[in-house]
């Protein structure tokens, strides 16, 4: 699955195109958007009950976790955008790596 969008780079837009089985974490969730303020005013305008602000998107990225009560509105936002992100990836983000019992 790819996607295109238009990035604003040194103020002219450039196309890129980003292939999205490449997601490998919040991180990478969070920066299909433009900018971390994009990603807080989609969730606003999609959820105008929910309350969200740049810093917790900036939190977000830098724990590498997303508080579960945002990954519908975060999935319907990326939807919107037309990432073809799915609930599935959003688990596997956020899924803990399972060990072996005793293992070091």
């Amino acid at each position: 699955m790819t996607y295109r969008r238009n990035v604003d780079r040194d103020r002219r837009n450039v196309d890129v195109e980003m292939d999205m089985s490449g997601l490998l974490c919040i991180r990478d969730l969070v920066n299909l958007w433009p900018t971390r303020a994009e990603l807080a005013a989609d969730l606003k305008r999609q959820f105008p009950d929910i309350s969200v602000s740049v810093h917790q998107v900036h939190k977000w990225a830098e724990k590498q976790s997303v508080p579960a009560r945002y990954h519908y509105p975060l999935l319907c936002a990326a939807r919107a955008r037309g990432f073809q992100v799915t609930a599935d990836m959003i688990a596997k983000m956020h899924a803990q790596p399972v060990t072996k019992r005793g293992a070091a």
